[in-house]
């Protein structure tokens, strides 16, 4: 292994624990000015968007196979 996979790894896990940090505050503060069903939309939204470009066109024809 070298540095790049350890690198990697420490940005992974970084991203992924502030995920677990900021997404119950986000949502607990949601909660507080809105009800849990706006909540569930807009977080079903949220990952439409996210997930689009996984959907997009990559402009390279034909996949592989």
């Amino acid at each position: 292994m070298d540095a790049s996979y350890g690198a990697a790894f420490v940005i992974y896990n970084t991203a992924f624990s502030l995920g677990y940090l900021i997404g119950p505050l986000i949502g607990g503060g949601w909660l507080e000015f809105f009800s849990l069903p706006s909540l569930l939309v807009a977080y079903s939204f949220f990952l439409l968007l996210a997930g689009l470009p996984v959907l997009a066109p990559t402009g390279k024809g034909q996949p592989a196979r």
